[in-house]
């Protein structure tokens, strides 16, 4: 089965990106096919957003969401509302 085929599930991701002179925590919420998916997205958006190299992002936890209360990221939100 194609990758393309599976439904995108939503991810938790936490963890510590690397600032000037410390780490500073994030988590994000993510669209992807797999908890793998998941960490390659967080490193291309924060590497794109922040300009912050794979070794200066820290990823501690990747868990997969059901409840859409607990997702704060409207657009998530949404695609969990419209995906049933």
């Amino acid at each position: 089965m194609c990758s393309s085929q599976v439904p995108l599930k939503v991810y938790k991701v936490r963890g510590e990106m690397r600032r000037v002179l410390d780490w500073q925590p994030f988590t994000k919420f993510v669209l992807a096919h797999s908890e793998h998916d998941a960490r390659e997205r967080i490193f291309s958006l924060m590497g794109s957003k922040h300009r912050l190299r794979r070794h200066q992002i820290k990823v501690e936890s990747v868990s997969l969401i059901t409840d859409r209360e607990e997702v704060d990221d409207a657009v998530v939100r949404q695609y969990m509302a419209q995906s049933g």
